[in-house]
């Protein structure tokens, strides 16, 4: 059984739960790991996702077989833990993704930015930026939108001036977030006007 052909939900889960009470030498697969990870990241279930990843242990055997996590299984991972707001497991992820060299991969590192940021870890959110070699409109909007939710409007103000010296061409994320912080800037220019 298959699960990349189950087109629904509850036969992926059904299939898992078959595949898992089903002894194997090689038990867990990490190729089967990944290819359930990507389809229950293509369903929607990102909590599943999280979770099949989490069955596959740091198996030395399957590296030596050159079986590794691929680009789209973490970016679905950290997805899964943004949604969630699973920090520890984002760092776990994150720890994984620099193992089998991800680190520099701009999905990878948007998705590990998008984590930080909700979990109010934004420095480390920054670094991860700042390390970027390349950045696109994604990119910035992930500091964008993760530092307007973090309440810091005048970085976000910062960040979209950042945006435009760089010459990227700005989106509707973009301007969204910094309309939002204006509205928040100019009350608390109203309350607080000699604190600001």
């Amino acid at each position: 059984m298959k699960p990349l052909l189950c087109k629904s939900l509850s036969l992926l889960k059904q299939s898992h739960a078959r595949l898992s009470k089903t002894p194997s030498p090689n038990s867990p697969n990490l190729s089967l790991t990944t290819k359930l990870v990507s389809s229950y990241g293509k369903l929607g279930d990102l909590s599943s996702a999280l979770l099949a990843y989490g069955s596959y242990p740091q198996n030395p055997e399957m590296l030596e077989n050159d079986v590794f996590p691929n680009r789209f299984t973490f970016p679905l991972l950290l997805k899964a833990c943004s949604s969630s707001l699973m920090l520890s497991h984002g760092i776990q992820i994150h720890t994984h993704s620099v193992k089998f060299g991800f680190n520099s991969n701009p999905f990878v590192t948007v998705g590990l930015i998008d984590i930080y940021m909700k979990n109010g870890k934004i420095k480390s959110a920054r670094r991860l930026f700042d390390g970027m070699t390349e950045r696109d409109v994604v990119t910035w909007n992930a500091l964008l939108t993760g530092y307007s939710r973090n309440g810091t409007p005048e970085e976000v103000l910062r960040v979209y001036n950042q945006i435009c010296k760089a010459g990227v061409e700005v989106d509707f994320v973009a301007v969204a977030s910094v309309i939002a912080v204006c509205s928040q800037l100019r009350f608390l220019h109203q309350v607080l006007p000699s604190e600001l």
